[in-house]
């Protein structure tokens, strides 16, 4: 492109000279064309050579782009996809039957449970979550041992508009499945430690909005809860899609902070989603 770029200014370079030779020349003899003419060729010549560098130019490579985050404070969602972490001790008794938003504020405070993230990353949601994904990890201490217990507990609290769905590894594949076929499939849970299963389960999750025809900016993927490689993976499964991801900050959350949840989506350029 380089040599492109350098022949053709040379071109010009070269063409301009002779013109204004010729013109030098034609003045000695007594040329009956007029200096304005000789002017005016050598101008439109030198700015066409100008203007066809010019197009090469602005077609040489171009630094490249920046992948950044734009934080977009609270954007409810229909869609919301979250590993679950194993509970290290029995959720506080809710005394008077407490719905979501009750039981949260009378008891989020309190540091003796560490299921406070799960309810603060559904928070956000309560008012247009329709189906709530959860994702159920691999391992002796994987979470999917309480995948039926976590939902039994959500279930009781939130809106009968939520629809309950887990991820499963079925016969080598993952699936979606409704909280009705808990009991009947065996699910051993998602590897947290496999980068390339995890895109594949996220990549699940938006076919399976595609199939409630929902967008991806309406699917929430919460990367808080699991190992560091489980945003990594989101970020690889979603990289063209418009779908939004929250991070619960714990120490806020303990803190007592009322918005304890940020939420982002991912300003790709073109170049990238290509």
């Amino acid at each position: 492109m380089k040599l492109a770029i350098s022949t053709i200014g040379t071109i010009g370079m070269l063409a301009s000279g002779a013109i204004s030779q010729y013109f030098i020349d034609s003045i000695a003899k007594g040329s009956k064309w007029s200096v304005a003419f000789w002017v005016l060729i050598a101008v439109a010549l030198a700015l066409f050579f100008e203007f066809i560098t010019a197009r090469f130019r602005t077609k040489a490579p171009q630094p490249g782009p920046i992948l950044t985050a734009l934080d977009i404070k609270q954007r409810p969602q229909k869609i919301l996809v979250l590993t679950l972490s194993t509970f290290t001790s029995d959720p506080p008794r809710r005394s008077n039957n407490e719905k979501f938003e009750e039981y949260f504020l009378l008891y989020a405070q309190s540091p003796r449970w560490n299921g406070w993230p799960l309810f603060a990353a559904i928070r956000p949601h309560l008012q247009t979550l329709e189906h709530l994904v959860l994702i159920g990890t691999y391992g002796p201490k994987g979470s999917v041992r309480q995948i039926e217990a976590q939902i039994k507990l959500l279930r009781e609290m939130l809106s009968d508009r939520v629809k309950f769905y887990f991820a499963a590894v079925v016969a080598g594949q993952i699936k979606i499945i409704e909280e009705d076929f808990l009991n009947s499939v065996r699910n051993d849970g998602i590897r947290a430690d496999s980068v390339t299963e995890l895109r594949a389960c996220y990549r699940k999750c938006l076919e399976f909005s595609a199939g409630h025809d929902i967008s991806d900016s309406e699917v929430c993927f919460d990367i808080t809860a699991g190992p560091r490689l489980i945003p990594m993976a989101a970020i690889a499964a979603t990289i063209n899609k418009t779908c939004t991801f929250t991070l619960v900050d714990t120490n806020l959350l303990a803190a007592g902070d009322p918005q304890p949840v940020s939420m982002w989506d991912l300003q790709v350029p073109t170049e990238l989603s290509s």
